[in-house]
């Protein structure tokens, strides 16, 4: 991926794709973004790649994410709005000129990871206090046309206010990069996912809703919503949280915080299936960060840059990516640990 991305790359994004069994690989790299797409079902190399400029997605160059359905690839761009560009996906995957179309944006919308193969492309983004609005794109470049519609959801947290600081326990305060709202979202069997940061409580927290009656003229019901509660006395600074979800709708989420009482530690809950409704597991401490950091930016720090989920080709295990504070020193100093995990783990 790197010789792919030109040498070296940033803001990689990853998806195993179930029905075609391939892996695609997106990241920022010296020349554009670059996408690329294994020749077998092994993540290793060989690789297919592309080169995209940043002007074929109209200028916007930042946090590419990366979404696979049946017949689309697609690749959503971050900041000051976004954008996506929609690929043709049997181009992408035998090598071929690609059919692609760009669709801008008017808010900042962040891409739902498909899990089993559907056709439509889900986006979801903030809308309001109590609003998540989720775009859905159907069609396919060079095939069938693209079409856009969407909807919006109430859910039952607060979406708006500014989200806490937490202080660690040298009184350092943390808050999230760039100090914004992020949507984790996946799609699996006609069920999206959510996965946002709130400004419920003292952690500044987590809350997570499913949505079910997802149609290209959309229709959509809330079935399931319920926040994360924290493990550490006085709160935690929650931030970068991530999402995954099994084809058997066994969740898991994985986040980064820190606390009154522990440094930046990673953190994980998630629920089976057949657990009772509006409920998760007990938050635990998977890996406890060591020491604090210095101040960055007026006094206080990042608490988390990077994070991401993805299930693996098994359909039972998901890998997370997750920051934590191991050496002291600024921002530069956050360690991103790799976690194989189980939701059977979950307990």
């Amino acid at each position: 991926m790197f010789a792919c991305a030109g040498g070296t790359l940033s803001d990689p994004d990853v998806q195993y794709d179930r029905a075609s069994d391939r892996w695609f690989f997106t990241s920022t790299g010296p020349n554009g973004i670059a996408l690329a797409v294994s020749v077998g079902a092994t993540p290793l190399a060989p690789y297919v790649c592309y080169q995209m400029a940043a002007s074929e997605f109209g200028g916007l160059f930042d946090q590419p994410r990366l979404s696979v359905t049946d017949n689309k690839v697609s690749i959503t761009v971050q900041l000051p709005d976004s954008a996506t560009l929609i690929i043709n996906k049997e181009d992408v995957i035998a090598g071929l000129g690609l059919r692609k179309q760009l669709i801008l944006h008017d808010s900042l919308y962040r891409p739902a990871r498909g899990v089993t193969g559907a056709g439509n492309l889900y986006l979801v983004a903030d809308e309001g206090k109590h609003t998540v609005r989720v775009k859905v794109i159907t069609g396919e470049p060079g095939v069938s046309p693209i079409m856009e519609a969407h909807g919006d959801i109430t859910v039952p947290f607060d979406l708006t206010s500014a989200i806490p600081n937490m202080v660690d326990p040298d009184g350092i305060q943390f808050h999230d990069r760039l100090n914004s709202r992020t949507f984790h979202s996946v799609e699996v069997n006609g069920i999206l996912y959510i996965l946002a940061q709130t400004s419920d409580g003292t952690m500044g927290g987590l809350g997570l809703v499913s949505v079910s009656n997802l149609r290209p003229t959309f229709s959509p019901t809330t079935f399931m919503t319920f926040t994360v509660d924290p493990p550490d006395p006085g709160g935690l600074s929650v931030s970068c949280p991530a999402l995954a979800v099994t084809p058997d709708h066994d969740v898991v989420v994985g986040f980064s915080a820190a606390s009154p009482i522990n440094f930046l530690s990673i953190y994980l809950t998630g629920r089976h299936l057949d657990d009772p409704a509006n409920t998760l597991r007990p938050v635990v401490r998977q890996f406890t960060g060591t020491v604090g950091t210095i101040p960055f930016n007026s006094g206080s720090v990042i608490n988390s840059d990077y994070c991401d989920a993805v299930t693996a080709p098994d359909g039972k295990t998901v890998v997370l990516a997750l920051n934590y504070q191991r050496t002291a020193g600024a921002f530069t100093e956050l360690r991103t640990r790799v976690i194989p995990f189980k939701p059977s783990d979950v307990e």
